[in-house]
């Protein structure tokens, strides 16, 4: 459980840094590709 929530910190930490450097759709537009990513290969 505790790699479980430092790996969701991690990522919204992550989401967060994306944000201030880019533009909000820009942002959801990349984790849709990567969503979709994983549901491909996943």
């Amino acid at each position: 459980m505790y790699l479980r929530r430092s790996s969701t910190r991690f990522l919204e930490c992550a989401i967060h840094l994306c944000v201030t450097h880019m533009t909000l759709q820009e942002v959801a537009d990349l984790l849709e590709k990567e969503a979709a990513q994983l549901r491909r290969f996943g």
